[in-house]
């Protein structure tokens, strides 16, 4: 996917702009998964994740729904919601954990509407996917005192790593490009 990089560009608006790509081609879902697990192992970039596990739970993989535990809290990004996402959550709060529902800006409302037909919206948090990850980079960047891009870019190398890994389409793949480049 070429994703319109310039200098000035905020995370979340490039993000944005990966989620458009993604739903242009039909893969959103799988792309919002990729993206919160690379975001998430970067913030937890350098730990000893076995002992983290243990201690603080900090990069955890559920083997449902492509959701990511840390600590008592179960991330989870979704671009297809529905009334089953809706029963996993109901499990996760049953099991003590906290849900963190990450979507696209556009599924906010419905996601919200899902939880209150489920009775569980005073419980999960729900969120823009685009915001979570423009601030989790922003917020990275600065606890390192590097450039929000040089954040950026790690991240995306990670996401490449997870589509290489599952053997998915390169065409998936995020490539940077300039206003030059991508026309």
């Amino acid at each position: 996917m070429k994703v319109l990089f310039e200098p000035e560009t905020t995370v979340q608006a490039l993000v944005e702009g990966i989620m458009r790509e993604a739903d242009r081609i039909a893969l959103a879902q799988v792309v919002a998964q990729f993206l919160l697990s690379a975001v998430l192992e970067e913030r937890c970039a350098g730990r000893d994740r076995g002992s983290l596990l243990l201690r603080k739970g900090c990069v955890g993989e559920e083997q449902d729904w492509g959701a990511t535990r840390i600590g008592e809290s179960v991330y989870v990004a979704s671009a297809a919601l529905g009334r089953e996402l809706m029963v996993q959550c109901q499990e996760w709060l049953d099991r003590g954990l906290r849900p963190v529902l990450l979507v696209p800006w556009q599924l906010v409302t419905r996601a919200m509407g899902l939880a209150e037909g489920a009775g569980i919206r005073d419980r999960l948090d729900i969120t823009e996917l685009e915001s979570f990850v423009g601030l989790t980079v922003t917020n990275l960047a600065a606890d390192r005192d590097v450039r929000v891009h040089e954040i950026t870019a790690r991240v995306a190398d990670r996401y490449n790593d997870r589509v290489a890994k599952a053997g998915l389409a390169p065409g998936l793949s995020i490539e940077w490009c300039t206003s030059a480049m991508c026309a």
